[in-house]
């Protein structure tokens, strides 16, 4: 039974008349008149299944309106009557805007299924999970791989919303939609495989322990031993530790550390124009998901903080510390060279790795205590106050908030 505002039904016939119209405007007022109907709070009465299928045959067929006012209007009224409709009727709306959103040729009529699944996804109350999953998952699971990277890229985003919100539903899904998504990672496009990533950190967070092993063995032993898109799997590593870092126990990190340092060390000794900052800002984010997330990473501070160390002031682009005997020398040459880096400064990248690392260094209030912080991280922090740029400046200061901020938690936990 569906329950709307007290009207006539009359009204309600009139609207669903004036939605069939030949003019656009009518055909838009009306759907727009059903929108303020469901929103409107004052009253309820029962509505009978036969309207509520007149709605749904009404509503649908304006998601493929030839006026884009129309569309976005229809595909707002869907994600309305979903939360409204009986079980049967949501599930029509819902493969009904899935098709839409596989749209191998229109991109206007793809785009308001997606906007549709998006917009149903965000809005999902925890009585529509089930049908949620039994109707969308698998549709979802096979536009992963189409060749439309609109298609695969949505439905990767879109899954990884719904295994958020109903991850625990998916048991028997789970195996199916890891080998699906691990396939991704090595797609051709990067936004395919960025998508893929997070989805399969969702993923981790719900997988069984065998599930989850196979997971990260998966990315250490494929990803992070020299596949061609690396960035890709280091990526991937840092969501998974994020989202079930308390999963990764010794047996992984023994393994897993060592090989971001290796990285680190190996682009960091590259010249700036062949070093990889993709991969060097990758390996810092990973480490910072270590020190938060991980239980077992506190053995591994030592490794992680010489990382830290290292990356904190990486600036190949520009020498911040010279030699007291060469600084008087090379003073009245300094403008001309700092013009020299000007010119370089628009492919430098070289900064986000630097800001990696000072996220990093505020990750380590997880894992050290107050006279480590004390001797090691901020020192370090202060170390970098006269970094040339102003975006990195502002991290290094967030940073040191961060650690003054566990200070301040810490001694009130003492007093307490």
């Amino acid at each position: 039974v569906v329950f709307f505002p007290i009207i006539k039904m009359a009204t309600l016939a009139v609207i669903l008349q004036q939605i069939a119209a030949r003019d656009k405007d009518e055909r838009f007022m009306a759907l727009h008149d059903l929108c303020s109907l469901l929103d409107s709070k004052a009253g309820v009465v029962d509505l009978d299944t036969e309207y509520e299928n007149r709605i749904i045959r009404n509503v649908l067929p304006m998601l493929k309106d030839g006026s884009s006012d129309v569309k976005q209007q229809a595909v707002k009224c869907c994600s309305k009557l979903f939360g409204t409709v009986s079980s049967s009727s949501q599930q029509v709306i819902l493969e009904n805007l899935l098709t839409l959103m596989a749209e191998q040729v229109d991109s206007a009529i793809r785009d308001v299924g997606a906007i549709g699944v998006r917009t149903v996804v965000a809005q999902l109350q925890q009585q529509h999970f089930s049908l949620m999953v039994k109707v969308a998952v698998t549709r979802l699971a096979n536009m992963t791989s189409s060749e439309s990277m609109d298609i695969a890229s949505t439905s990767l985003e879109v899954l990884t919303e719904l295994v958020h919100k109903a991850g625990h539903l998916m048991h028997s899904h789970l195996s199916m939609l890891s080998d699906i998504v691990q396939q991704r990672l090595v797609d051709n496009r990067a936004t395919v495989r960025k998508r893929a990533g997070a989805t399969l950190s969702a993923l981790s967070t719900f997988a069984p322990d065998q599930l989850f092993n196979q997971i990260v063995k998966s990315i250490v032993e494929e990803g992070l031993c020299g596949s061609r898109y690396l960035p890709t799997y280091i990526s991937a590593l840092a969501g998974v530790s994020r989202s079930a870092g308390h999963r990764l126990g010794q047996q992984w990190l023994e393994r897993i550390v060592p090989v971001l340092q290796s990285m680190v060390k190996t682009e960091s000794d590259r010249d700036e124009s062949d070093a990889n900052m993709e991969v060097l800002e990758g390996c810092l984010m990973a480490a910072e998901s270590i020190c938060e997330r991980c239980p077992a990473g506190e053995k591994h501070t030592d490794t992680l903080f010489a990382m830290c160390e290292q990356m904190i002031g990486f600036d190949p682009n520009f020498a911040d510390v010279m030699d007291d005997d060469e600084e008087e020398e090379e003073e009245e040459d300094f403008d001309d060279e700092y013009d020299e880096y000007d010119d370089a400064d628009d492919d430098d990248t070289s900064w986000k790795a630097r800001i990696a690392a000072c996220k990093l260094a505020a990750s380590f209030v997880h894992v050290m205590g107050p006279r480590e912080i004390a001797e090691k991280v901020l020192p370090l922090l202060l170390s970098r106050l006269h970094e040339r740029e102003e975006v990195v400046k502002l991290e290094v200061i967030r940073s040191m908030k961060a650690v003054f901020q566990s200070f301040s938690s810490k001694n009130d936990k003492c007093s307490n």
